[in-house]
Order: C-alpha cells, then sequence, then structure tokens
C-alpha cells in the first residue's frame, strides 16, 4: 500500500470515527446525567487508534508485486 493511499484512509477513519461519536453524542443529549457516551466514545477510539495502527503497520514484504508460484 502507498503512503498516500494509507494517509486517504487514515482520513477516512477519522472521519468515519468523528461522524459515529457525534451521533452518539446526539443521541444521548437528552440525558445529561449518562455516562454512556464517555464509555462508547472510549470504546472508539480503542477502535480507532487500532484501526490506524494496522492501517500503519509494516511488514518486511510491504511490496505489491508478490511473484507467484506458477508450477
Amino acid at each position: 500500500m502507498t503512503t498516500l493511499a494509507k494517509i486517504l484512509t487514515t482520513i477516512g477513519a477519522v472521519g468515519v470515527f468523528l461522524i459515529i461519536f457525534a451521533l452518539i453524542l446526539y443521541a444521548f443529549s437528552e440525558d445529561k446525567n449518562s455516562k454512556v457516551p464517555a464509555v462508547i466514545g472510549g470504546i472508539l477510539v480503542l477502535g480507532l487508534i487500532a484501526g490506524i495502527r494496522a492501517i500503519w503497520k509494516r511488514t518486511k514484504e510491504d511490496n505489491d508485486e508478490q511473484k507467484l508460484d506458477k508450477t
């Protein structure tokens, strides 16, 4: 995966996170004493961090041109 593709995928992941988090906050905005948005938000942040780490993870064989064994 090229660096440009990784950057665009990371921007997309952050955008999706912001949209989902905003919808959760809007859904729980009527109940001011609820701790549910904080717990769900924390889970979403951990998921975002794991997703970004997976996007940027490099392997030793991180190339798009893999040679196929045609025997």
